[in-house]
């Protein structure tokens, strides 16, 4: 399981201010966190799902070799 320690923030320059991104550490290896760098892009997160488009075929099952 992967174990998550130190969290720590990158500070980069804009024109706007200075962005402070949080990272985390994931087994030795560093994450940012997607809530940060999703606020800084504009991005908003929607309460609820919105139905799939017409547009897009269901999904379909397929067998593979080796599939029991």
């Amino acid at each position: 399981m992967p174990t998550m320690t130190n969290v720590h923030s990158f500070v980069f320059p804009a024109s706007a201010g200075p962005i402070s991104i949080r990272t985390v550490e994931i087994d030795v290896a560093p994450w940012f966190v997607g809530q940060d760098v999703a606020y800084y892009l504009g991005l908003k997160f929607m309460q609820t799902r919105e139905p799939t488009p017409a547009a897009f075929p269901p999904m379909k099952s397929v067998w593979s070799p080796g599939q029991t």
